[in-house]
């Protein structure tokens, strides 16, 4: 299983703005401290802003981003479901995508649901603010 870019890049996110405790920080010094191009920070940002996790004070002078409190709260292997568009790694894990043929007689597609379980509770075993 292979996590993508944007969520690899929202938990950086995260972890570098819950480290500045309650000091705003800026998309710029994001950009440049975490080695992601301006534009990807701007659109993950936007996205942890919409799901509550960050909060967002526009403005040149002032303006920034600081972890909201509650996300420190929340298990690592949930925030990974929410970020995530798809958690299904294999096309039969999905019952709107699956075209494989073999999927009525085979067993796999269970063994990977297990797998994906097992990932997803060690993931729960830590919070966000357990890893900042």
């Amino acid at each position: 299983m292979r996590l993508t870019s944007s969520t690899d890049y929202a938990f950086r996110i995260m972890i570098f703005a819950g480290r500045m405790k309650n000091n705003r920080v800026t998309t710029q010094k994001l950009s440049e401290s975490l080695g992601v191009t301006q534009a990807n920070v701007n659109k993950i940002v936007n996205i942890l802003k919409h799901k509550g996790y960050l909060d967002v004070q526009r403005g040149r002078y002032g303006g920034g981003i600081i972890l909201n409190e509650k996300t420190k709260n929340i298990p690592i292997g949930k925030l990974i479901v929410d970020l995530e568009p798809d958690m299904a790694f294999v096309q039969c894990m999905s019952h709107e995508k699956n075209t494989c043929p073999l999927t009525r007689n085979c067993t796999l597609a269970g063994l990977f649901g297990e797998g994906l379980h097992a990932f997803v509770e060690a993931m729960n075993q830590k919070t966000l603010g357990e890893v900042i």
